[in-house]
């Protein structure tokens, strides 16, 4: 695997501050478009492999408002519960607190803290957006407890752009992390995925467009290295 394999964070990061800044496209737009396409695939995954209920985990950061727009997308399509277990968007200007809001309305339900809030079976899908690809701490207390609970259970992983605990460009473990069946990665596969622990921790890889086609997102990444490399 070549160092280049893999979006770095800063490229992705700045990938979709232009999508927003030069292309005009709200950072609501492309949760909306990223929560979709998750919802799309589990229930699909859902389908195939029989599960029967699905289990949202979610944090307070932009992964976390991804996970919360699947859950409006499949909510009364199959029995869902949202958990953030380190509690939920706090920024009200934030899209991931109004896809929190959106699901508040709709009486979706919703449990914040503690232990999981509904028992962890083969049957289950659990949807990862608690962490992503900023994250650069350890992950400690309560997340830690909720990664561990779900790691050690039956139930099966999709994560949402990244395996929570991951690092984007290593893909070493930040303290705790869980490992997935299943990374739906958006716009392009993570460096991370593909170094140290990041093969063990990923599972199946799929990708997903989030506005913009995948060869406009690839000419865009190839572009900001060639001008890396001239600078």
């Amino acid at each position: 695997m070549t160092e280049y394999a893999g979006w770095t964070q800063k490229e992705a990061e700045g990938f979709d501050c232009f999508l927003q800044e030069a292309c005009g496209i709200p950072a609501g737009i492309l949760m909306e478009n990223a929560g979709k396409a998750s919802a799309e695939i589990a229930l699909n995954l859902s389908i195939e492999n029989g599960y029967s209920n699905i289990l949202f985990l979610v944090g307070p950061g932009n992964n976390g408002g991804d996970a919360l727009v699947s859950a409006r997308h499949l909510f009364s399509a199959l029995p869902i519960q949202v958990w953030a277990p380190i509690g939920p968007p706090k920024d009200p200007n934030s899209p991931a607190y109004s896809a929190w809001d959106a699901l508040q309305r709709m009486n979706v339900p919703l449990s914040e803290r503690g232990g999981s809030p509904i028992e962890l079976t083969p049957a289950t899908l659990v949807l990862d957006g608690l962490f992503g690809i900023g994250l650069s701490r350890p992950v400690e207390g309560a997340a830690a407890e909720a990664l561990q609970m779900i790691s050690q259970s039956p139930a099966k992983v999709l994560a949402l752009d990244i395996p929570s605990g991951l690092d984007t460009d290593t893909g070493c473990i930040h303290g705790k992390a869980l490992p997935a069946h299943w990374t739906l990665s958006f716009v392009g596969p993570k460096r991370g995925f593909f170094l140290q622990d990041g093969p063990l921790l990923c599972g199946q890889i799929q990708t997903a467009p989030i506005g913009v086609s995948s060869a406009f997102a690839e000419a865009w990444l190839e572009n900001r290295r060639v001008a890396s490399l001239e600078s």
